[in-house]
């Protein structure tokens, strides 16, 4: 099977214009964003409910393990037991 360079080419071109929409859009959701957790600041609030849905800026703890400094420590052996060879597929355009 050929590939059909003009096709690809095409393709690249497009997704690549797509990338840089993207890329715009994900600024001026930001930006929204940013204004957004602003204003729950300002007003001392974590959730407001409106008719077009809600939004909510609060603090979340979670626990983390660790593992460079697991891996430094006496106790090496156990993160080492644990590990998993996993392969995945790279997709890049450039």
């Amino acid at each position: 099977m050929t590939l059909a360079l003009d096709t690809i080419n095409n393709q690249i071109k497009e997704v690549k214009g797509l990338y840089l929409l993207k890329a715009e859009l994900q600024a001026e959701i930001e930006k929204i964003e940013t204004a957004l957790k602003t204003q729950l600041q300002e007003n001392n609030q974590e959730l407001v409910i409106t008719d077009n849905g809600s939004v909510s800026y609060k603090e979340v703890i979670s626990k983390t393990l660790n593992t460079t400094e697991l891996k430094k420590s006496e106790f090496a052996f156990i993160y080492n037991q644990f590990l998993q060879e996993k392969s995945t597929m790279r997709f890049k355009v450039a």
